[in-house]
């Protein structure tokens, strides 16, 4: 058992909300995917091969609602980087390693548990779920504050992987720079010889040592003199030219006009009076950064659209950045820099096989304002890259996977293939966020109305962009998976909140509660 066990009291007190509540969470669980479930509890084996990397096999002991949110979470991750897009979010292109870790250190797998329950609530809408998520976020925070202070070279790892899924997670000020500063006390901590075997130190490393180089230019001019306030009114103008290109694919288009809102409401609010409104400002963006992938990249030929609007999120973060330098625990930028490169090698190494795609060349089109921001946002820290990236300029074959030992199975098929898409039994009316401070509450960013009716009910693009077995999420596709995968399934839609109904989460709600009902939090993960 891992470090940072949840203690009596909080056994206690989840106890008493068992026996108070009666609604179970919405944990998106379908017959099919309950069978491989218990399957997995009965012989230890799971439903997915890559997770057969992870070196524990005592998978029984967790129970069905813990294992459904491994699968969750994990299924999501493996489904991208079976398509060749792991590498094009924050948070998949590092589960693989996380869960590794996460497997022999509950604590850390605490923190996982809360970021795939969180996912949930944002599909599902459920209080319930989101109280589940708070529930396995605390104690995911109790075991990093014991690590911490048992601080060895064996723990290094397990503290700095729930430090970064839990700082995924943070909604708040406090929150974010209190567990920044723990990463920076790991990292400063720890022998060179330890950050050279932990491949989490190293992202993170690399990541603090690209926001100090970005904290030493000048935040109020670029190195011409211009100053850095027309970068987002440069990016506002991309925006638009984008809008128009897409006009004829509505939920892209919408897209990007909930993205133009945000970011004039933040060129109005510059310059912020403090770091806590700064960081309150941002969470719609750092929201959007990781779950507006798992809305759009729904396989077909309409990820290419897909992930050219994701890297105009993305942008924005590496645009926004120098106007937040109270901000250096969020790695805003540094967290979205390589995602834009990765995105540009996908859509430019599918362009050269596809010239005549119509899509794949708007796609490609798309990208050309986001090549500026990248060199924007590199040209002023004299950019040296610790690590091997990829150049805006030059076409090269995708980011290798971290579940290398299946690379048998094409990671180009992101085209055809049909993805994880969570099922939700109600409309997506209200989004379910954790309360964003009070002090901004009159000053909240709103969404557009046509915005918000698309994330309730999503319209989809023409067949033209997307497969038309993947177009109608009340029928299953039509495309077949291999064999040597289990399905997750086509009659599925992703739901993600807007900042319209931000804090529409009763904030009453107690953090430590949990859920009720059959699927509860197993007691060993309590105690």
């Amino acid at each position: 058992m891992g470090v940072g066990l949840a203690s009596g009291g909080i056994y206690d007190a989840t106890r008493h909300f068992l026996n108070a509540t009666a609604t179970p969470p919405n944990l998106l669980l379908t017959p099919g995917i309950d069978a491989e479930i218990e399957q997995w509890r009965a012989t230890g084996v799971p439903p997915f091969p890559e997770l057969a990397l992870c070196p524990r096999n005592d998978w029984h002991r967790f129970s069905k609602s813990t294992l459904r949110l491994i699968y969750h979470i994990a299924g999501l991750s493996i489904d991208l980087h079976r398509r060749g897009l792991g590498d094009t979010t924050v948070w998949s292109a590092n589960m693989p390693r996380l869960l590794a870790i996460a497997v022999m250190s509950d604590y850390v797998m605490s923190s996982i548990l809360a970021l795939s329950a969180l996912h949930m609530a944002y599909v599902t809408g459920s209080k319930e779920t989101l109280n589940l998520s708070h529930h396995h976020r605390n104690i995911a925070s109790k075991g990093l504050q014991d690590a911490l202070g048992a601080f060895s070279r064996e723990g290094c790892d397990a503290i700095l992987a729930a430090s970064l899924v839990l700082s995924w997670q943070a909604v708040d000020w406090t929150s974010i720079s209190t567990l920044q500063k723990g990463i920076l006390f790991v990292l400063d901590s720890m022998h060179p010889s330890w950050k050279e075997s932990s491949e989490i130190a190293q992202i993170l490393e690399n990541q603090r040592a690209l926001r100090i180089r970005g904290l030493t230019a000048d935040p109020n001019s670029s190195p011409n003199g211009t100053l850095q306030i027309g970068n987002i009114d440069s990016t506002i103008a991309d925006l638009h030219r984008s809008q128009e290109r897409l006009q004829h694919i509505p939920e892209f288009y919408d897209t990007i006009t909930e993205l133009i809102g945000f970011m004039k409401q933040v060129r109005s609010e510059i310059p912020f009076q403090s770091p806590k409104i700064s960081f309150a400002r941002l969470q719609s963006l750092r929201a959007w950064i990781l779950w507006l992938p798992t809305k759009l990249l729904r396989g077909g030929e309409g990820d290419l659209g897909a992930l050219a609007v994701l890297a105009h999120f993305y942008s924005a973060a590496l645009v926004l950045e120098p106007f937040f330098p109270g901000l250096e625990g969020s790695y805003l930028g540094c967290m979205t820099l390589n995602l834009v490169e990765n995105v540009d090698v996908i859509l430019q190494a599918r362009q050269s096989r596809f010239q005549t795609s119509h899509i794949a060349q708007l796609a490609t089109a798309l990208m050309d304002g986001l090549r500026h921001s990248v060199n924007e946002y590199k040209t002023p820290i004299q950019w040296t890259p610790p690590l091997q990236t990829h150049s805006m300029n030059h076409i090269l074959p995708n980011p290798p996977s971290p579940y290398h030992q299946f690379d048998e199975y094409p990671s180009t098929s992101f085209v055809t293939s049909a993805p994880y898409t969570p099922t939700t039994i109600s409309s997506f009316a209200h989004a379910v966020t954790s309360p964003p401070p009070p002090l901004l509450s009159s000053h909240a960013y709103k969404s557009s109305d046509s915005f918000s009716s698309f994330y309730i009910s999503p319209t989809v693009p023409s067949s033209e962009y997307y497969d038309d077995s993947l177009s109608d999420y009340s029928r299953p596709g039509t495309i077949e998976h291999s064999p040597a995968f289990s399905s997750y399934g086509n009659d599925y839609i992703h739901g993600l909140p807007t900042t319209e109904h931000a804090g529409s989460f009763n904030p009453n709600i107690s953090h430590d509660a949990s859920v009720s009902g059959s699927n509860s939090v197993p007691p060993e993960l309590w105690t």
